[in-house]
């Protein structure tokens, strides 16, 4: 509801003889004139995509099985995520790598595991805990 009441506000700022303005939820206007008369602004004239919504990859981050990652390993893609994504409030790795990023307004964004995790070459992973040991229990 905000963003149509700061539709309508630009929209009456760049026409002040408007005596009606009406937002659709897709961002279109209907306009109406003094003489009762109506026009249509698209949602292409009226709202933008933000800047600072485009979600941005994360560098890839190397992981012992990327279905089932470790805490530290989601530490690691949560940092790499925020790296690439400063105006992320707030970031949530699941266990199979896929992030799902909220922006302050409360917004949402998913990015899918195979942009921020992949099997690591090495045999141990660092900070991975997925070792072996001999000992019985």
């Amino acid at each position: 509801m905000q963003r149509k009441t700061k539709v309508v506000d630009e929209v009456k700022k760049a026409n002040p003889t408007l005596t009606d303005v009406t937002v659709g939820n897709d961002g279109t206007a209907t306009v109406t004139y003094p003489d009762g008369t109506t026009a249509v602004i698209p949602s292409e004239k009226t709202v933008k995509e933000s800047a600072d919504k485009v979600i941005k990859d994360p560098a890839v981050t190397p992981v012992a099985n990327p279905s089932a990652l470790t805490d530290t390993e989601k530490a690691k893609v949560t940092d790499e995520i925020k790296k690439a994504n400063p105006t992320a409030s707030k970031v949530e790795v699941g266990t199979d790598g896929t992030a799902t990023v909220t922006y302050p307004d409360g917004t949402t964004a998913v990015i899918p595991s195979d942009k921020t995790v992949k099997k690591s070459a090495d045999k141990a992973v660092v900070g991975s805990n997925s070792h072996t040991s001999n000992r019985s229990k």
